[in-house]
């Protein structure tokens, strides 16, 4: 399990890792600019606890539904918090199919492994209320159940991929679902890894199957 004092400090001690953080002084005045991987080991570790603290217990139950080691899942996620930048927060502020959330999964990513899931009446409802109104000039016909039905198909296709975007995006942003969706996407890459042991990469870095 992810606990408090076990914890994956030595995943984001990487040259890789670029964050730049404010750090309090023992007054609380002063602010000084640190970046994770310059941190001494305990302000490190503190700083892991800080990030994955308040979500130990969703991210061991996510990664034991999963069948993926919960050190994994949280290595996966502060590595992603450790290169969060002002490009990151705008991404998460305004729309966009980057890389959003505390696990930085890419949008288009997760619709195309299915890393978020969408029902269909929530992509309906979002057509009728943010696609309808700014793209569809005429009134609905009374017959019709909603916008949906008075689309062509080129327009389906075009509010699909408006609605998907948007819904996701929006999940993305919320820790639960980004927890969610990184260890749907470890369990994916586990599993091609598995599936592909012949291959140089795999033999050249792996013993076996990954459990």
């Amino acid at each position: 399990d992810l606990t408090s004092n076990v914890v994956v400090p030595d995943a984001i001690s990487s040259p890789t890792s670029r964050r730049t953080l404010p750090r309090s002084s023992s007054s609380g005045a002063a602010r000084v600019a640190v970046t994770v991987e310059r941190m001494p080991p305990a302000q490190r570790l503190q700083w892991v606890e800080q990030q994955l603290g308040p979500y130990k217990g969703l991210i061991n139950s996510t990664a034991k539904k999963h069948r993926i080691p919960p050190r994994l899942l949280g290595a996966v996620i502060i590595n992603e918090l450790a290169d969060y930048d002002i490009k990151d927060k705008g991404q998460e502020t305004i729309f966009s199919t980057g890389s959003v959330g505390m696990a930085q999964i890419n949008v288009h990513t997760a619709i195309k492994h299915k890393l978020v899931d969408v029902r269909e009446e929530e992509i309906r409802a979002y057509i009728d209320q943010h696609y309808a109104p700014r793209r569809i000039p005429v009134v609905i016909p009374p017959n019709a159940r909603g916008t949906w039905d008075i689309l062509t198909d080129q327009e389906k296709r075009e509010a699909r991929q408006f609605a998907m975007e948007r819904i996701v995006w929006f999940q993305l942003n919320k820790p639960e679902y980004a927890i969610e969706a990184a260890a749907r996407e470890a369990s994916w890459v586990m599993d091609q890894m598995n599936r592909n042991l012949h291959r140089t990469w795999q033999r050249s870095l792996l013993r076996g199957p990954i459990d």
